[in-house]
């Protein structure tokens, strides 16, 4: 049987006969036609539109890929899987372990950023900093500074001679659209 053949099953009480190319389709059998023949009968098709004959698309089945496959790459993705997921607790223990690190060991040698750095941790429940991996944000502290007051803060900083004069003249104008008050702006500039 050829992709172009057409297979139609008689659906009348009797012998239907397709004269145009010489075949008859008796009750209740099916008959293949050639697809060359099919495509040139107008017999066939009438008859299909009257429903004297009911055509029957045989498609075959299509061929579904072997299960080997299709199993080879479901245990291949499962493999890589299970190893992501080992990579990733490894990853995890890694960063508790750095963040305990962090924790047990000065940054600094200067007691005074010891110091604050203490207070930080204690505030902000045991995080470091914002951005460490797995610790908290913290919030922005204000911070008091102390600095040295200095001895002498002189009265007059600028000399008295510094002076000046400004010259503002003001004139208001009504001007009807916008290139008029550009050209009257010009005029008080030049001025």
């Amino acid at each position: 049987m050829n992709s172009s053949d057409v297979t139609v099953v008689g659906m009348a009480p009797y012998t239907v006969v397709l004269e145009d190319i010489q075949m008859d389709v008796p009750p209740q059998r099916s008959v293949t036609i050639p697809g060359d023949l099919a495509s040139m009968s107008k017999d066939l098709a009438r008859y299909i539109s009257q429903r004297l004959l009911l055509q029957v698309n045989i498609v075959p089945a299509p061929i579904a890929p072997p299960r080997s496959a299709v199993s080879l790459e479901l245990d291949r993705l499962r493999i890589v899987a299970a190893q992501l997921e080992a990579e990733n607790k490894r990853l995890q223990a890694e960063v508790q372990r750095l963040e305990r690190l962090l924790q047990d060991r000065p940054l600094t040698t200067d007691p005074r950023l010891e110091e604050i750095l203490t207070l930080l941790r204690s505030q902000s429940g045991g995080g470091l900093a914002a951005g460490v991996v797995g610790g908290p944000i913290l919030p922005v502290i204000p911070a008091v500074v102390e600095v040295e007051v200095p001895q002498y803060i002189p009265e007059r900083i600028s000399p008295e001679v510094v002076g000046g004069r400004v010259k503002i003249s003001q004139e208001t104008t009504e001007a009807p659209g916008v290139d008029e008050a550009k050209s009257a702006l010009r005029k008080l500039r030049s001025q």
